[in-house]
């Protein structure tokens, strides 16, 4: 509410001076509190945004090593084939597919984190400003 200085006989008159400096006091109080919510605000979103990229490399570290596994699955595999063993070759089949979809799911996850990231970025970057 803003209040307006009204004129009495000799000035302003003290009622309508008490009014707006109450008002611009409750302004500074509610500018502040706002303040300090945004501060907290952003305080637990930059912890959050510090977990999700300690996750994120977390799962990169794992998909590095899934990779490495897929290629040596891969290479085995091949040799596997070359050799024209059957059995063996059902087999690591089954294991490369297992492998390839352990892989996409952990990719998955990275992705969703790394839009997770983004958002959170974001919206700290819109919200402090």
């Amino acid at each position: 509410m803003e209040s307006q200085l009204k004129r009495g006989l000799f000035g302003y008159s003290r009622k309508s001076v008490t009014a707006v400096v109450n008002d611009r006091e409750m302004s500074t109080i509610r500018s502040a509190r706002e303040a300090n919510d945004a501060r907290e605000k952003n305080a637990e979103l930059s912890a959050s945004l510090d977990q999700d990229r300690v996750e994120i490399a977390d799962l990169q570290a794992r998909n590095r090593d899934l990779e490495l596994k897929l290629e040596e699955a891969a290479e085995r595999f091949r040799a596997v084939e070359r050799s024209g063993s059957t059995s063996t070759t059902e087999e690591l089949t089954d294991v490369l597919h297992a492998a390839e979809r352990a892989l996409s799911r952990l990719t998955d996850g990275a992705r969703m984190l790394e839009r997770r990231r983004v958002l959170s970025v974001t919206f700290v970057a819109n919200g402090s400003s």
